[in-house]
């Protein structure tokens, strides 16, 4: 919780300042290059983040079980409740 606040407060405190110097005096201009490079960044994190965690569940019995057969009779099932 204290590592979420202290993100927020640094995003917030080099928000303006990249306004600026990316606007030159517009701000639409500024904020739209800002939040496309948080964006990237943000992607970037997540893409690392997922990337390096382990797989935890083995899939192996499933693999060994799955076939078309099954994938389609799931499938009937959901448009019925559908």
């Amino acid at each position: 919780m204290i590592c979420a606040m202290a993100g927020t407060a640094i995003v917030m405190s080099i928000t303006a300042p990249l306004v600026k110097f990316f606007g030159h005096g517009n701000e639409g201009r500024g904020y739209l290059i800002t939040m496309t490079i948080y964006g990237i960044a943000a992607m970037c994190i997540f893409f690392l983040t997922f990337a390096m965690q382990p797989d935890v569940i083995d899939y192996s019995e499933y693999k060994k079980n799955a076939s078309v057969a099954g994938l389609i009779a799931a499938f009937q099932g959901f448009f019925v409740v559908c």
